[in-house]
């Protein structure tokens, strides 16, 4: 199964003409190789799963090229969840503990309490002119669905409901991830309710059509709300890491003379270590003295113009 995004309209069979925006996201593969790749704990996987999830749903609604930053942090064991998703369909992220916790039983498995009492849910967007807006929202329940419900509600000043989700095997991997997003389309009447969708899906409507209906489980959660869909686009996803040499080297030059002089004197190597992809970059004592002999001449040239002027 390739993992995919399938944007749609969709209506009820009571109404005339389409008055919901469907957007449907097939996370498996994405979301068990990034498990994997960060030997997370089954609670950690789940949180994890159903944040890359919520990346690539919130992404599809994006009105610019750029990337949408999804923080959901707390003050419980778990820490903090990071996922940077690209409209295009690939996305990264990392969790920033990975506690050896397993999931509040439940109708579907629950991670908030692993989020602690206080926290919140921050989302950075670009709009089409690349102007940058941030919203924040307090966590409410920890279930990352819930909670970016209410980011959606508050922000988009849009009638929404999402729904997220990850089915682990007894061995703690992910064997299927996926997520729904409802909203109401703007209209001249009443603003469309979305509470009967919201109280099926919270009751784990889509926990279930994972568990039960394997690969079928998008026409089986569509048939379960009675909606006639119209697909509009459908196009892959999955994840990517951006880390380079390059990017690294970047890093470590934006640290200036007087840290880079320090690593020299004090282990004469750097060991570097993608957050993402866990991939590891190591510069020895030369590659060091060369990025302190660049920093050193970008600070020369640029005192330079300092005093001369552009001229």
């Amino acid at each position: 199964m390739t993992d995919r995004l399938t944007r749609c309209l969709a209506r009820r069979a009571a109404d005339k003409a389409p008055a919901l925006r469907l957007v449907i996201a097939e996370t498996t593969e994405l979301c068990a190789h990034a498990c994997g790749l960060h030997h997370l704990s089954p609670l950690a996987s789940i949180a994890f799963s159903r944040a890359l999830t919520a990346g690539t749903l919130l992404a599809a609604l994006a009105k610019s090229e750029r990337n949408i930053n999804v923080q959901i942090a707390g003050d419980g064991p778990l820490g903090s969840v990071f996922v940077d998703a690209d409209p295009k369909g690939t996305v990264r992220g990392y969790v920033s503990r990975n506690p050896a916790l397993q999931p509040a039983p439940g109708i579907r498995p629950r991670v908030g309490y692993a989020f602690g009492d206080s926290g919140y849910v921050n989302v950075l967007r670009a709009d089409a002119s690349n102007n940058y807006f941030r919203g924040t929202v307090a966590l409410k329940t920890g279930e990352i669905d819930d909670d970016i419900t209410e980011y959606l509600v508050a922000s988009e000043q849009v009638e929404s409901v999402l729904a997220i989700d990850a089915v682990l095997d007894d061995r703690g991997r992910v064997v299927r991830a996926g997520g729904v997003l409802l909203q109401a389309l703007p209209g001249d009447g009443e603003p469309l309710s979305l509470q009967d969708e919201r109280d099926r899906l919270r009751a784990g409507v889509l926990y279930e059509s994972l568990m039960q209906q394997g690969e079928s489980w998008p026409g089986a959660i569509t048939a379960a709300f009675q909606l006639e869909r119209s697909v509009l686009e459908q196009s892959p996803l999955g994840w990517q890491c951006q880390c380079s040499d390059n990017r690294v080297m970047a890093a470590l030059l934006a640290t200036g003379i007087d840290e880079l002089n320090d690593i020299l004197a004090k282990e004469a190597k750097a060991e570097i270590r993608c957050d993402f992809c866990t991939k590891e970059y190591l510069f020895d004592r030369d590659q060091l003295l060369k990025l302190r002999d660049l920093a050193v001449s970008a600070a020369l040239s640029h005192r330079d113009k300092d005093d001369h002027g552009d001229n």
